[in-house]
């Protein structure tokens, strides 16, 4: 019995088609892959709570493809880099340290009544500088877990609803740094300072040793999953090709 076998068509051809058409499909495949990763670390930012949405941070990591888009040479081995333009902030909420102060012994921390509209991050209604101005307007009281005090001022010239714009708000004035107190119209927060008007100081700082810092990023997570991110990608592109 005889067998005989014979390739029909254009191997030459065909082999070349397929080395044209790899770095191709190689090069889609890390694209899609960093794409996905880069996706991955924004919206962590975005979810994080951090002061603006995590807004800044996820807004900092680019991607980058090589070869450069434009750039005619192909090969077998593209990349893919995915970087912060703020990896200091990254890494501090990647590692989580622990903060302490870089002179005196606390960390000065403003209350929610102390920062400009009760935002987390807002500049502060009455400075630290203030606050050591006030003399014996301002006092310390120890904090029930005794890691820290509270930092207070006296009020003074309290007043109970303010018209502002036409809406009610709850005013006082810190001592004799003369700054206005107030917060809006809702209940807690007139309860809230109202309490303080009737005991006559408000909390403006919060005096802690050291504070942990929130671990709110899992970026050497999603590094360790870019690699099968990577492999699924190539398989499917890999798998597209003409046979």
């Amino acid at each position: 019995m005889r067998l005989a076998a014979a390739i029909s068509g254009n191997l030459r051809a065909a082999m070349e088609q397929e080395v044209r058409a790899t770095p191709a499909a190689l090069k889609r495949a890390v694209t899609a892959a960093g794409k996905t990763v880069q996706a991955e670390l924004r919206e962590q930012a975005r979810a994080a709570g951090m002061v603006d949405g995590g807004r800044a941070v996820a807004n900092s990591w680019r991607l980058t493809t090589f070869p450069r888009p434009g750039v005619s040479r192909s090969t077998l081995r593209p990349a893919a880099s995915i970087k912060s333009s703020v990896p200091n902030i990254v890494d501090a909420f990647e590692r989580a340290p622990v903060i302490t102060p870089k002179a005196g012994r606390y960390l000065a921390i403003p209350t929610a009544l102390n920062r400009q509209g009760g935002r987390r991050g807002a500049k502060p209604r009455v400075s630290v500088q203030q606050m050591t101005q006030a003399g014996a307007g301002a006092f310390t009281l120890p904090m029930k877990n005794g890691r820290g005090k509270l930092w207070c001022i006296r009020l003074n010239q309290a007043q109970g609803v303010s018209k502002r714009r036409g809406r009610g708000r709850m005013q006082a004035f810190a001592g004799s740094t003369g700054v206005q107190l107030y917060v809006g119209n809702r209940r807690g927060q007139q309860a809230h300072l109202r309490a303080q008007i009737e005991r006559g100081y408000a909390v403006m700082y919060l005096l802690l040793p050291s504070v942990q810092a929130p671990k709110l990023l899992r970026v050497a997570e999603t590094r360790r999953r870019s690699g099968d991110v990577l492999a699924a990608e190539m398989v499917r592109e890999l798998g597209a090709l003409p046979k």
